[in-house]
């Protein structure tokens, strides 16, 4: 980890994590490095979770951001993923988790669900999932998972 704790006025630190699937270009990916870019450092503890820690905008992410990569491999890898998560989420203990885009909410709520001490999770939706869904293979059961979580997610 890098330096020390930060501490804000009161003393108390906010520990925060962004769960996004890629650093690939794209809105989602930018607002997220940007809202990282936008905390101070002395309010928050701030991590950031991806599935593949790479792409071009991992350099603008601040230095001050734990990353942590959950080694997606193939499509296969979901339930691995739960897992590498939740071990990031008693290790890094944050309060908040910020889930960018479907994946990645079910993937935090999923990960959340089997933690004794649990952090709130808020999914933050760029696009409705029946347009996001469309072509896709499996599409009727994406969207109903994608509504599942939604309603058992703290904040959207």
């Amino acid at each position: 980890m890098q330096g020390a704790e930060p501490q804000g006025a009161s003393g108390a630190v906010t520990r925060l994590l962004v769960v996004i699937p890629t650093l690939e270009i794209g809105g989602a990916e930018r607002q997220m490095t940007l809202l990282l870019q936008a905390l101070d450092p002395a309010r928050y503890a701030l991590g950031l979770a991806c599935c593949r820690l790479a792409g071009p905008l991992l350099s603008e992410v601040p230095d001050h951001v734990r990353r942590f990569d959950l080694r997606k491999r193939s499509r296969w890898d979901f339930p691995f993923l739960v897992l590498r998560l939740r071990r990031i989420l008693e290790e890094f203990e944050p309060e908040f988790a910020i889930a960018s885009m479907e994946y990645a909410a079910a993937l935090a709520w999923l990960s959340n669900r089997f933690r004794p001490r649990r952090t709130r999770i808020l999914g933050r939706k760029e696009v409705m999932p029946s347009q996001a869904r469309l072509g896709e293979p499996f599409r009727r059961t994406k969207r109903v998972l994608d509504r599942m979580v939604d309603r058992r997610l703290d904040l959207i």
